[in-house]
């Protein structure tokens, strides 16, 4: 910066200008694609249902793992023990 003191302030007017001239193209010269009928959303089925499975098998496992460590019983325990021992391994870490 000591080279060419203006340089922050150039860079600040050129970011100014280039914002509102990609607004104004965005706003004025670019067109939203036109929607297509489908009969359905093809392999991204399979990946959302396979991702919902693996969601409840995560979930399901995570209050067992934690109600049984714990000696803990029902969901209120489960959130309480979970939580302190996500806080604590965060401090021990850090």
């Amino acid at each position: 910066m000591a080279a060419f003191p203006l340089a922050p302030l150039l860079a600040l007017i050129n970011n100014v200008f280039e914002i509102r001239l990609d607004a104004y193209k965005y706003t004025t010269q670019m067109r939203r694609p036109l929607g297509q009928v489908v009969r359905d959303i093809g392999i991204w089925y399979g990946i959302l249902e396979g991702m919902t499975y693996l969601s409840v098998i995560f979930n399901v496992s995570s209050l067992c793992f934690c109600s049984i460590k714990n000696g803990m019983g029902g969901m209120g325990a489960h959130m309480n023990s979970c939580a302190y021992e996500y806080y604590r391994s965060i401090e021990e870490n850090v």
